[in-house]
């Protein structure tokens, strides 16, 4: 019989304000560091997807989230190295100015026009943005 799969999840959120997005300059995580991503994060014992997504918005970017505010976009299987289910959400509203809340992992957090994203994005981050929302699942193989 073959092993279960063992696999993680993560929350992403995708702050529009008119044509632009919010990206967020990875560094000293481990992961992409030098390279643009969103705010994002993990649920924590107990959290629902949501509510691991409006924390870690309070976490990194300062910023309040009402549930109602915060739309589920699509989830990602992605089945790279380390196999993840990824939650992505939009958010148009929030309380609060963003703000880096985490200089110690985030060199950055910057609008960039949707048209004119970084040439030192995430790829799969590029795809979240563009993907219509309420896509539904898109499924990312890099093996």
């Amino acid at each position: 019989m073959s092993a279960r799969l063992t696999i993680r999840f993560a929350v992403y959120i995708i702050f529009e304000q008119d044509d632009r997005v919010l990206l967020s300059l990875r560094e000293n995580t481990g992961y992409c560091d030098g390279q643009y991503g969103l705010v994002q994060g993990h649920p924590e014992e107990g959290e629902t997807v949501k509510e691991a997504a409006i924390r870690e918005a309070k976490e990194e970017a300062g910023v309040e989230i009402a549930p109602e505010d915060l739309h589920f976009s699509e989830v990602c299987h992605d089945l790279s190295d380390c196999p993840y289910l990824q939650f992505i959400f939009r958010c148009h509203k929030w309380l609060g100015e963003i703000e880096n809340m985490e200089p110690d992992k985030c060199g950055e957090l910057k609008w960039f026009d949707k048209d004119k994203l970084p040439e030192n994005i995430i790829p799969k981050v590029k795809i979240f943005i563009e993907n219509k929302p309420d896509i539904g699942l898109t499924e990312l193989c890099y093996r």
